[in-house]
């Protein structure tokens, strides 16, 4: 992933497309050009829209891995199949994860105007909790109602947010609460900035 021209990237996404890898070498491949794309921003030339043709693997660990590539590449093409994915009760647990920390890097009109939707009471709770979270990263005023209406519906990783909350009160100089509903209301009367909250929710 450190290393690589263009060309090797592509002659690998070809290989991993080409099913010619065993699942451990697939799963190193996928490693490497997620690397690659994190720490160099290289990408194999061409196409990249073919990465698709892994999101539905039954493989669950080969799936996840393909999406998180995908989210690495920024796919902005691929954000409507991984809404559908992060917001499916069916889906497993390890995979809607990735999706959800796709949606995350890929960002975008789309992802946003589709995460409240799944943070809705109609959802199942863990898909309610990652849509929470993963809006609260990329828009923490945003996220605020769709926390604030989780708390009152089912267990969520109250610490997490707990810990997350009070590093943007300190950052901010603002004096909140251990109560997590009235820390956010805080922040939000505050008008805390994203960029601010953003990073003081991450762990």
């Amino acid at each position: 992933g450190k290393a690589g021209s263009s060309g090797e990237l592509k002659q690998l996404f070809d290989l991993l497309l080409q099913a010619r890898f065993d699942k451990a070498a697939a799963l190193r491949a996928i490693s490497a050009l997620g690397q690659a794309a994190r720490l160099r921003q290289a990408r194999p030339p061409g196409e990249l829209d073919s990465i698709s043709e892994l999101l539905r693997t039954s493989d669950e660990d080969l799936r996840a891995a393909a999406i998180r590539l995908a989210g690495a590449w920024k796919m902005t093409t691929l954000a409507k199949p991984l809404i559908a994915q992060a917001g499916d009760k069916a889906t497993p647990p390890a995979v809607r994860q990735a999706a959800f920390e796709s949606l995350r890097e890929i960002g975008g009109a789309e992802v946003m105007q589709a995460l409240p939707p799944l943070g809705t009471k109609q959802n199942d709770p863990a898909i309610r909790r990652e849509a929470a979270r993963t809006l609260a990263l990329l828009d923490f005023g945003k996220a605020l109602p769709l926390v604030a209406m989780s708390f009152g519906q089912e267990p969520i990783d109250l610490p997490r947010w707990r810990r997350g909350l009070e590093r943007t009160c300190h950052r901010v100089g603002l004096i909140c609460s251990g109560d997590v509903a009235a820390s956010m209301a805080t922040l939000q009367a505050d008008g805390t900035s994203s960029a601010v909250a953003q990073e003081a929710m991450r762990d």
